[in-house]
């Protein structure tokens, strides 16, 4: 191991936390200002209306077009509605709760997969980056269409230095293709329309767990030859 390494590691892991700080201020100040000089001269007023409300308590449902694992449900139950209630019991359980347990879960995974057996190499923080944002996606309630995005530039970096995700990265962008377009092929909430679009649900809840395999089978130095292959 090179000396000093470990430590060189968590000092650029700080800077680039630091960074991401600053870019969030960057960005958020403008929100901010506006926030401050409008009637209530609440700062955070933006980020209460953007982010809070609607995840936490505006569109209690299971799924907002977004082709996840509670997908699967709205279409076996046929509900044309497009929409299930995310408060309803499941194991004793609120499907919200189910939801972030399951998140929680993948998250803890996913941390242990780059841990021991990437050992948190360069591949990992960008594979680990992936994997909870598409968890993000997949996993929770009252989740919209979009969220699929964000997970997505991590991936084409991780397609370049892992072959096995490669093939992640075409049935991803496959299935963002139809998240986006979805108002122009499943509006009219047709049969064939609903069973497409659980395709679309099955494609995505397939792409975690073949993650997870592949990492559990490749390891660092697989993953660096990769990059030179």
């Amino acid at each position: 191991m090179e000396p000093g390494g470990s430590l060189r590691r968590a000092a650029g892991l700080l800077k680039g936390l630091v960074a991401a700080l600053l870019v969030v201020v960057a960005i958020a100040g403008p929100f901010s200002v506006a926030s401050w000089r409008g009637p209530k001269a609440e700062p955070l007023e933006w980020l209460e209306k953007a982010y809070r409300q609607p995840i936490l308590e505006q569109y209690p449902y299971t799924t907002t077009k977004a082709f996840n694992i509670w997908w699967l449900e709205l279409a076996w139950k046929k509900t044309g509605r497009g929409f299930l209630d995310s408060r309803k019991e499941v194991l004793g359980l609120s499907k919200d709760r189910l939801g972030k347990l399951l998140l929680a879960g993948s998250i803890l995974l996913s941390l242990w997969l780059c841990v021991r057996k990437w050992g948190w190499t360069g591949e990992a923080w960008t594979a680990f980056a992936f994997l909870v944002a598409f968890a993000a996606f997949l996993l929770p309630t009252r989740v919209k269409a979009r969220y699929i995005y964000y997970s997505i530039p991590y991936l084409v970096v991780m397609a370049q230095i892992f072959r096995p995700w490669r093939n992640v990265l075409k049935g991803l962008l496959f299935v963002a293709t139809f998240e986006v377009t979805w108002y122009l092929w499943y509006a009219q909430k047709s049969g064939a329309a609903v069973w497409y679009s659980a395709l679309l649900a099955l494609c995505s809840t397939a792409i975690l767990p073949y993650c997870y395999w592949t990492m559990w089978r490749a390891t660092p130095q697989k993953s660096q030859h990769a990059r030179t292959g």
